[in-house]
């Protein structure tokens, strides 16, 4: 146990997913992660490791800092990266300088156990802790695009009425680029991606250490980050060539927000540019089907952000959604090799999976 400051700061204990997630309800309401999550990712020896650090106050657990340790490219090179997750503090305890304590705790564990980068996305609230930070760099915000699936169900869920509805859907048709046909040849919903294991495997192989900074999507990224993720249900979606071979992925998520049901592009990955673009087109109109109004991916290089304008997705505006994508990271002191990479805002790989927000 380490003490910073007033608070006794230590590791997670296997015994304690029930008290980690009485403090994530405390801290994010109807946000939180379940029990269920916490007890697979962080108390059951996941597939993945991580430290959880935690601070203690008045008998219960009053902040966390989880850090994940993934294998990274980096310039074309593997590395270990640190992605810090679950990161709260108590509504009772903030501003007393426990956050900082459990980033400085969870940055000398990663470090220690061979990190050569630490990012992470923080939320507005956390961001200026990671400003403030000696070491922590900030990226430009990542942009959000998407599709819109059903004008006319968009406008009657934001209160217009529904003959006004239609008209102004069919008024703004125009604009919005038609679903692709559920019958295409090549392309599929697959019910989990473990018969693609191997492909996926050979597509990241080919596809990642092309970006400056990106994860190793390898089918055991995926399986972890999505299959092992109780809180979530995602949907798998395939491209294949005419040989039957794997060309392209894309996992989604859907939720009710903003008073509408969304999906989001959890994660991608391809090989082949047109069978993303096909698969795109292939799942919007799935997931229009199934009462997805809009479909959003954040943005993060320029490859990605070239590819979903081609399949139709458009940069949202901030009068429409204000939510943000910060992405923060440090690098190793002793790393300089890897901090001229990081600092190529457009050379990162990321997606909502990198975040773990979705």
């Amino acid at each position: 146990m380490t003490a910073r400051g007033n608070w006794p700061v230590r590791l997670l204990r296997s015994d304690e997913a029930a008290a980690l997630h009485r403090l994530s309800v405390e801290c994010f309401g109807d946000g939180a992660h379940s029990e269920a999550f916490v007890q697979q990712r962080f108390c059951n020896g996941a597939a993945i490791a991580s430290d959880v650090v935690v601070a203690e106050g008045a008998g219960r657990l009053i902040g966390a800092q989880a850090v994940t340790y993934l294998s990274f490219f980096v310039g074309g090179r593997a590395e270990t990266a640190g992605m810090f997750t679950d990161g709260m503090t108590h509504p009772d305890y903030r501003r007393r300088g426990i956050f900082r304590s459990l980033l400085l705790e969870a940055e000398r564990r990663a470090y220690d156990r061979g990190a050569s980068l630490l990012f992470t996305m923080p939320n507005d609230r956390s961001l200026p802790s990671f400003e403030r930070s000696p070491g922590w760099h900030i990226l430009p915000d990542r942009i959000l695009l998407a599709r819109v699936l059903d004008v006319a169900g968009l406008f009657q869920d934001r209160g217009l009425p529904g003959l006004l509805a239609r008209g102004m859907g069919a008024l703004t048709h125009w604009a919005v680029r038609n679903g692709g046909r559920l019958d295409a040849i090549g392309l599929t919903e697959v019910s989990e991606l473990r018969p693609f294991a191997a492909e996926i495997d050979a597509i990241a192989e080919r596809a990642i250490p092309q970006h400056g900074v990106a994860c190793d999507r390898g089918f055991a990224f995926l399986d972890w980050r999505f299959a092992q993720n109780p809180t979530w249900r995602y949907r798998y979606f395939v491209a294949t060539d005419a040989a039957g071979r794997l060309s392209a992925y894309l996992v989604t998520a859907g939720e009710q927000r903003i008073g509408t049901f969304l999906s989001y592009a959890a994660d991608m990955l391809w090989t082949n540019e047109q069978s993303m673009i096909r698969l795109l087109d292939f799942s919007a109109a799935a997931l229009k089907k199934d009462g997805s109004r809009l479909f959003g991916s954040i943005v993060t290089s320029p490859r990605l952000l070239r590819v979903l304008t081609k399949a139709g997705f458009r940069r949202v505006p901030r009068m429409v959604s204000k939510r943000c994508f910060h992405t923060a990271y440090a690098v190793h002191p002793d790393r300089p090799d890897v901090a001229a990479v990081a600092r190529q805002s457009d050379g990162w790989f990321l997606s909502l999976a990198d975040f773990d927000t979705i």
